[in-house]
């Protein structure tokens, strides 16, 4: 396979687990080019199981840009405090999220990976354990975990329409 069928092979699943993940476009797109790159670099040729690799790749990148947007938040806030002067900019998001977009971005980063690998790419307990690096049983439980806590925000917002709190 070359550079170029893998690419056009897996580039929506890349990208849409990059977009899942990060909920801002550019660095989904940014990370997506990454994990290309780092494939081609290792020589994906010798991969047995392909897409489950190249997932393990995306969500160790993905996790790796979270980070990075964390620290950088964290010192500009800091920067922010040290000169309050400083005006701040305000930069609002063109792009629009669905429903699945705010539920995933409220679930933690090691819940949201079990769901977008489980529910979107529709891999096995055992396929996620081996992409993530953990074991299956922690998948499972997250599995789980994820499940209980989808629920519970959807009884809060069936209360909320009910009561007349929400539209």
């Amino acid at each position: 396979m070359t550079p170029r069928e893998l690419f056009e092979r897996y580039k929506e699943d890349i990208y849409r687990t990059c977009y899942y993940m990060l909920q801002n476009q550019q660095d989904a797109e940014d990370v997506c080019q990454e994990v290309f790159i780092q494939a081609i670099k290792h020589d994906y040729q010798r991969i047995e199981k392909l897409k489950p690799w190249l997932l393990s790749m995306t969500m160790n990148a993905c996790r790796n840009a979270l980070k990075k947007r964390n620290r950088l938040a964290l010192w500009n806030w800091t920067k922010t405090w040290i000169q309050p002067n400083q005006s701040e900019t305000n930069v609002l998001q063109s792009e629009v999220r669905s429903e699945l977009s705010h539920v995933l971005q409220e679930l933690p980063e090691k819940i949201r990976s079990i769901v977008i690998l489980r529910y979107y790419h529709d891999m096995k307990h055992e396929e996620i354990a081996e992409a993530l690096g953990i074991p299956v049983g922690t998948v499972k439980s997250r599995c789980h975990k994820a499940h209980q806590t989808l629920q519970g925000k959807v009884k809060v917002q069936k209360l909320a329409e009910e009561w007349g709190i929400l539209p």
